[in-house]
């Protein structure tokens, strides 16, 4: 094997790939290596790195200019990106393998990698005559953001609930204790119902401008945009019924100001107890307060609204109301609340949030 190219370009591809490790280091060996490959197609050169987790595979390919030598090895995850990080972004880097090591040479020294030449690697999933095939546009990622910061428990045993489920025109992921719907554009016709988990890191391997190919295929999805794509692990488990949540008893309408209450809610986050992060929330009359205390302190703000039903105080865990929150994008927030024991829906169109209530 023999290839150049330039230390940005590669700190690119690394810093793609590298960007579904899981952190965890496992006892299979191509779980902890990059997959380096050089092939020659048509009088072309072209590098392709791939990288192996236990739930994800990635592989991005990059067109090399001058002529290579083809060859494929393994080459220690950590070792490679911290080089990356620290080279001369300028530098060019001349790739050569000998007796299993990997030389990299730069005009003012050379490193070393110790290579794995044998094939240890899984042969990465072919997508060819994927049953059902969807191009996303670039609003797939922002509705994904609606969905994904609500991914569910760390609970080992739910592992249906750690990801973003895809049904019915819809992204949905729920902790149990809340559940984010966001209507999708993009996946109105897609016929098949699955779970991904780590869908964090479309942002991080794909241009969110850009259109992005999805292909199901039954255990695994699929991502790609020219130059990478991304496998994603279908998560196993029997999905909870989400439609419980869509209680059809009378709600109250109301609306206020969403910087009102971010900035209400930012302002009581330094006293809101650790064990048990509870805001308490009164519903008067055009009044909303909202109330928390930890220890000897404590705090309240009181935020004007459009309300004409009963009085209610109920209480919310604080990092779930600021992160449905967070997702309105329109100046005026809607939220329904039937009493004290009842969800708080947080919406806008073709968004809703709904968040059980905590003891007060």
């Amino acid at each position: 094997m023999k290839f150049s190219i330039k230390a940005s370009e590669l700190f690119n591809l690394v810093h793609k790939v590298t960007s579904i490790s899981e952190g965890k280091t496992t006892d299979l060996s191509f779980h902890n290596n990059l997959k380096i490959s050089v092939v020659n197609q048509g009088g072309t050169s072209l590098l392709l790195i791939e990288m192996y987790t236990r739930n994800s595979a990635i592989r991005v390919l990059h067109k090399l200019e001058c002529e290579s030598i083809s060859g494929v090895l393994g080459v220690q995850t950590k070792a490679l990106k911290d080089f990356v990080d620290r080279i001369n972004k300028e530098l060019n880097l001349v790739f050569t393998l000998k007796d299993n090591m990997l030389n990299v040479f730069f005009g003012i020294g050379n490193v070393s990698f110790s290579a794995n030449t044998e094939d240890a690697f899984p042969p990465f999933p072919d997508v060819s005559g994927a049953p059902e095939t969807l191009t996303l546009s670039s609003t797939f990622f922002k509705d994904l953001g609606y969905a994904y910061p609500f991914r569910a428990s760390d609970n080992s045993d739910r592992q249906h609930l750690r990801g973003v489920r895809f049904t019915e025109g819809k992204l949905i992921a729920t902790t149990g204790f809340q559940i984010a719907i966001k209507e999708c554009e993009s996946i109105k016709t897609l016929q098949s119902e699955f779970t991904l988990p780590n869908l964090h890191n479309l942002k991080k391997c794909f241009d969110p401008s850009l259109d992005v190919v999805m292909s199901f295929l039954g255990s695994a999805v699929s991502f790609s945009q020219p130059g990478v794509q991304l496998i994603n692990t279908v998560l196993t488990g029997k999905y909870p019924n989400w439609k419980v949540f869509l209680l059809t008893s009378p709600f109250v309408l109301l609306t206020s100001k969403t910087s009102e209450i971010k900035s209400a809610l930012s302002l009581l986050s330094p006293f809101v107890a650790k064990k048990t992060p509870i805001v308490k929330a009164l519903f008067q009359k055009d009044l909303i307060t909202l109330s928390t205390s930890s220890g000897t302190n404590s705090g309240s703000v009181r935020i004007p609204c459009q309300y004409s039903g009963p009085e209610v105080l109920t209480g919310f865990n604080v990092d779930y109301l600021s992160e449905a929150i967070d997702c309105i994008s329109s100046d005026d927030v809607t939220m329904e609340v039937r009493d004290a024991m009842s969800q708080l829906v947080v919406r806008e169109p073709s968004y809703e949030n709904r968040i059980m209530p905590a003891r007060v």
